[in-house]
């Protein structure tokens, strides 16, 4: 009563009015009988001695003690449990459990397959006992199941069981093969989730995780038919050796041993199998990483000509590839060849056995009941070797999958965050990896905290780190040291933005509900108004894979427009979304989002990386990245934090602004004023349009 937790029901009900002393009386009361029961006392004689009730007196520690021990017991077994089993597995036997309908239709398949195909060379040997004739010619009537007439019902059902058989065994490989789709569907979903969240540092090649979803998920689905023949192969072999036994006596044996030798044969090749399989598997991800890397490169490639020695490259991965496959093939068409001649040479040899030790003479029920029992035992002999090639082939595929779900995944340090704050940085430091090896480095050596209605502006030369610094936040890069902390919905708009082969309305809804005024309001803002008149279809208008149809800076646009139309993301990060657009453009989006209280994005976090000082002024915070003075290994680049502050503040010093752009120290050092440096600034770097509004300080 207590573990099933019954008693929780009635308490439940209870609770829905409220708590008043007649409840108590009723806990009382409860316990007075328990109390009477016990002692083997009337509950009658016990009740007028607690007519007044002290709620004091109602000790409940022992219930109490007992919940606490009954959840402290599943709490260690639910521990136990996960810390020995990782999510993937229990994922994936999660699945299984779900489709637990289908195997065991699977199995009840297999079990009636099983009998069928032993139930056909026994209808075949008394079908054969029924016209057998004896040295005078006339029949033998064996038994009452050997007579003419019921040769027909033994007709009948070799009919039967045949078809069974058949029906069994495709209604099994249907059950199967459903499991066998749930379970690849699943692995498939696994490797891609983990590859967005695996560590930088040991994230593996493209060409690695597609061969992943490829191939090695889709073993899975070849060896789910092979589950349940496990048992289902044995059984039929137990059975027809038994029967064999019982036809030709001892002899049999023979045969059987012959059966049993082809299995650690089996074995060996199984192993050289694995083996030519694992080679086989490393050289196909070399060529594919190849191969991708020539793709994403192909216009380097063009343009310097380097076709020949690319493809000399790749033709020899391919060769090394196919050898292997070539050995692995040669491995399977032996194991094969070895399961196949097994029951000739098993019946060859039942035959001289029998010869030899004098057991009488072969008569047709003999002759072709064995052949019949030994065909039998072809079947699942020859299920032995595609199921050992498949389990080999699964387990392979497994071990891959594994270690790579159970890479590290991308996870930085983080600090509770106040309600306000959005982004909260100490001291952190980045580091970008390429192929395992560290090749850039980000320190900052200060604290951030960028609360809602904040604009922070980052600056810096080209590969000064500002990709890396917002890549960084969002975790694509790792941050070996410090605390840093980001708020759940983030919003990001990438220096090349990502456009999908959809309408350009379903580029910025990007999944969310349309809001006519807001989605209006988001297309004036980001200067897509004009643009869609251009169009053929307006926002209907299909903008082909990476947006093909559309030039540069209207696929910014588009990006930004998706990030800005995110009202749920409370935090924005842009990657120099300006460098594609012009001044003016430039100008009317930067007022559009930033300006005053009118901007779309004043109840938001926003950090801003660019080139693009127009909006300096509306920054409440400003951080300039450069690279570092005397650095200790310069093959490897390191980058710091060289300004924090706000836009008057740098500007008051000319050594660090003169790192922005076009204009030199010694013009900025000749202005007389912090005024008269920011406009000469803006000037000679012609980063927006002159007007007054822009350039007041």
């Amino acid at each position: 009563y207590d573990v099933l937790f019954c008693w929780l029901t009635s308490t439940m009900r209870r609770a829905k009015g409220p708590l008043g002393r007649t409840n108590l009386l009723i806990i009382a009361l409860h316990m007075d009988q328990q109390q009477a029961e016990e002692s083997g006392a009337d509950y009658g004689s016990v009740l007028p001695a607690r007519r007044r009730f002290d709620c004091c007196r109602i000790d409940l520690t022992p219930r109490y003690a007992l919940v606490r021990r009954l959840h402290g017991t599943a709490d260690r077994a639910l521990s136990s449990q996960a810390e020995m089993l990782p999510d993937h597995v229990l994922m994936v036997r999660d699945v299984l459990r779900r489709e637990r309908c289908s195997l065991l239709q699977a199995g009840v398949a297999m079990l009636v397959y099983s009998i069928c195909q032993t139930g056909l060379p026994i209808c075949m040997l008394m079908v054969i006992r029924c016209v057998e004739t004896d040295d005078t010619g006339e029949l033998q009537w064996l038994s009452e199941w050997t007579t003419l007439d019921s040769m027909v019902y033994w007709i009948l059902a070799y009919a039967v069981f045949q078809a069974g058989a058949a029906v069994a065994n495709h209604w099994q490989l249907h059950a199967a093969f459903h499991v066998g789709q749930r379970v690849r569907a699943q692995l498939i979903m696994l490797v891609f989730q983990k590859a967005l969240r695996v560590d930088p540092q040991r994230r593996p090649s493209v060409g690695h995780t597609l061969t992943l979803m490829a191939s090695d998920a889709q073993k899975f689905l070849e060896a789910m038919p092979f589950i349940h023949k496990l048992w289902g192969s044995p059984l039929q072999i137990v059975l027809a050796s038994a029967i064999l036994v019982s036809t030709i006596s001892a002899s049999a044996l023979c045969g059987i041993l012959v059966l049993i030798a082809v299995v650690p044969i089996s074995k060996n090749l199984g192993k050289l199998l694995q083996r030519s399989r694992q080679r086989h598997l490393q050289f196909t991800d070399q060529r594919v990483r190849m191969c991708v890397e020539l793709l994403e490169g192909i216009r380097c490639i063009k343009f310097f000509a380097w076709e020949r020695p690319y493809l000399e490259r790749v033709f020899q991965k391919r060769q090394q590839e196919l050898y292997w496959a070539m050995r692995e093939s040669l491995v399977y068409g032996v194991s094969m060849l070895v399961t196949v001649l097994a029951p000739t040479l098993a019946f060859a040899t039942t035959l001289v056995a029998f010869a030899l030790l004098g057991e009488g003479s072969f008569s047709a029920t003999r002759l072709f009941g064995t052949l019949a029992l030994l065909n039998a035992l072809r079947f699942p002999i020859m299920d032995l070797g595609s199921m050992l090639a498949s389990i080999v082939a699964l387990h392979t595929g497994w071990q891959r999958i594994q270690h790579f779900l159970d890479l590290a995944e991308a996870g930085i340090p983080v600090a509770r965050l106040e309600d306000d704050v959005e982004l909260k940085m100490e001291r952190c430091r980045f580091s970008c990896n390429v192929d395992g090896e560290e090749c850039f480095q980000l320190s900052l050596d200060a604290t951030l905290t960028l609360k809602r209605g904040d604009l922070c502006l980052v600056l810096g030369k080209v590969g000064s780190g500002k990709s890396t610094l917002l890549q960084g936040i969002l975790g694509e890069h790792r941050c070996s040291s410090g605390l840093l902390s980001v708020s759940n919905g983030v919003a990001y708009c990438a220096q090349q933005p990502w456009i999908r082969n959809e309408t350009l309305m379903d580029n910025i809804l990007f999944g969310e509900e349309l809001d006519s005024e807001w989605y209006d309001t988001v297309l004036a803002a980001c200067g897509l108004g004009p643009d869609l008149k251009q169009l053929p279809y307006g926002d209907q208008t299909e903008i082909g894979e990476r947006g093909v149809t559309i030039s540069g800076g209207q696929k910014q646009r588009v990006a930004l427009a998706r990030a800005v139309y995110q009202r749920k993301c409370s935090m924005v990060i842009l990657d120099d979304v300006f460098s594609a657009l012009d001044a003016h453009t430039s100008s009317h989006i930067i007022k559009a989002l930033f300006h005053g209280q009118k901007g779309l994005l004043r109840d938001r976090a926003v950090l801003l990386a660019s080139h693009q000082t127009a909006c300096a002024l509306q920054a409440q915070r400003v951080l300039l990245l450069g690279l570092a003075a005397g650095q200790k290994d310069a093959s490897i680049p390191h980058s710091s934090l060289l300004f924090e502050g706000d836009w008057l503040d740098l500007c008051k010093q000319p050594h660090l602004l003169s790192l922005l752009g076009h204009a030199t120290r010694p013009c900025l050092d000749s202005c007389g004023s912090v005024r008269q440096m920011h406009q000469k600034f803006l000037e000679q770097t012609r980063l927006l349009g002159r007007t007054p509004s822009e350039v007041e300080i």
